[in-house]
């Protein structure tokens, strides 16, 4: 018998997770792909937002802002990275300047700090790149940016060692109340459920007879460029509408440039393609922003799904039962409010009885993954000594080592296909985009998790590789 069970292990249900794992208690995690952060929490805009574009007494006005001042210690405790560089929210005419006003107005009485407009010239001073026709931005200090991956394994890294389980590859099908407890797919046994599925989330609901929410995926198409565009320091945002905050231009964590989202709704929660169509809008909308973007940089091409389901987080006991709670409808500033929402999570469950008692020996922190392009000369040549595979390069466009590969397929919740290699060490996410170390990486995983090369997946299970060999053995060899 578990006492809680979260369904989902992306952003939300790993912060949620995480803070599980300060107390006692049997706490289980279930995920239907093979491994964390696979749907929305790895395919957003990754940007920890200031919370002046919440509407005034909601509950992402409260979460976002709450979630965007625990994040630097949040990364420092968890060594992931955060970077506080600012955002500004640029008005072209008289029109958008309103905007900007409001959101000012209303972004003080969100309580963000330090929120301005600034002139033109000031304007420039930051971000001489931008479209000269600028008039006015709302400048926002406190919005940074983050990797949403790293970030959300971090989290859940953390719960694991602090003794919450993790199951794969396990989708929740049925769920039926039995006595003072919930049974999960006729077998796991539990006295609470926290539902964080995101774009499924109503439909985890549905099977105890919730059915009051429609969660609709909003598609967010983006393009990102190589590293030798970096000409833009801060998160520039356009006037925000009603479907969102616009095309945005950023800088990632890792010296990339970020273009995009677009904003469909659809009905279809597989559906993570791109389109020619959205793509020449993020170009054509982007221009309003920059005309210095070199679009013959992009690298690579993606798209994510939002959580929609109505103006305003959702997180509340079920009607159909108080020990159920639901996490619906997190789509943006989702990543921003996640350890805020972690929090209220906590307090939620102490408000329908359940005990939460600290644990006299919680382990913080998480140590810090190598990365050998961190490392001086010095450090890098001592690191060789001891251990030579540092100094095999497997990925040349992000220069990236064979022992970082197994350190990722064989440490605490390991990766399991070529994606969740790129994750957790971006061997692959370079110029080449995979294709020059995609079968090293594939020999690396099958080597040391003991599986056929036939069997390594892409991202998802049943995206297979290779099918069969050509020649020789069926099962890899060193």
């Amino acid at each position: 018998m578990y006492d809680i069970v979260i369904i989902g292990a992306g952003i939300i249900g790993s912060a949620v997770a995480y803070n599980l794992g300060k107390y006692e208690g049997n706490f289980l995690v279930l995920e239907k792909e093979n491994d964390v952060a696979m749907r929305t929490s790895k395919a957003n805009s990754a940007i920890i937002h200031g919370g002046y574009d919440c509407a005034v007494n909601s509950l992402k006005a409260k979460l976002n802002v709450a979630g965007n001042r625990l994040y630097p210690a949040l990364a420092k405790e968890l060594n992931f990275p955060f970077e506080p560089i600012g955002s500004l929210v640029l008005a072209f005419d008289q029109e958008e300047v309103q905007q900007l006003e409001f959101l000012l107005d209303q972004g003080r009485q969100n309580g963000v700090l330090n929120l301005s407009i600034i002139d033109h010239d000031q304007i420039m001073k930051l971000e001489p790149h931008v479209n000269i026709n600028v008039i006015k931005a709302l400048y926002a200090p406190s919005a940074g940016i983050i990797c949403p991956y790293e970030a959300t394994l971090a989290l859940a890294q953390s719960a694991a060692v602090n003794q919450v389980v993790f199951r794969f590859d396990y989708a929740v099908t049925e769920i039926t109340k039995v006595a003072d407890h919930f049974l999960i797919n006729n077998e796991i046994e539990t006295r609470y459920i926290i539902n964080a599925a995101g774009i499924y989330s109503d439909q985890i609901a549905a099977l105890i007879g919730d059915q009051r929410y429609t969660v609709i995926p909003r598609k967010g198409e983006y393009l990102l460029l190589d590293k030798t565009e970096e000409l833009f320091h801060h998160v520039l945002f356009q006037t925000p509408t009603k479907m969102g905050k616009g095309v945005l231009i950023t800088p990632t964590i890792d010296h990339n440039t970020l273009v995009g989202p677009t904003a469909v709704d659809i009905s279809d929660k597989e559906d993570e393609s791109v389109s020619a169509e959205g793509i020449q809008l993020i170009k054509t909308t982007a221009l309003k922003t920059s005309d210095k973007l070199n679009f013959r940089k992009v690298i690579t091409e993606f798209s994510g799904l939002r959580a929609v389901c109505g103006d305003d987080f959702i997180i509340e006991p079920s009607v159909a039962d108080n020990h159920f709670i639901n996490l619906i409808g997190i789509a943006s500033p989702g990543l921003a409010s996640a350890p805020a929402i972690g929090e209220y999570v906590m307090e939620l469950l102490s408000k329908n009885r359940f005990q939460l008692v600290k644990k006299a020996h919680y382990q913080t922190g998480r140590a810090k993954p190598i990365r050998i392009t961190e490392l001086s000369l010095e450090q890098y040549d001592q690191l060789i000594k001891t251990q030579p595979a540092y100094g095999k390069i497997v990925c040349r466009c992000e220069v990236v080592s064979e022992q970082e590969i197994v350190n990722a397929v064989t440490g605490l919740l390991p990766a399991v296909s070529v994606d969740g290699v790129k994750r957790r060490t971006r061997a692959g996410m370079g110029r080449c985009q995979s294709g020059f170390c995609s079968v090293r990486t594939m020999e690396l995983i099958a080597r040391h998790q003991h599986r056929s090369m036939t069997d390594i997946n892409k991202s998802t299970n049943h995206s297979p590789i290779v099918y069969q060999p050509t020649k020789g053995e069926t099962d890899h060899e060193d």
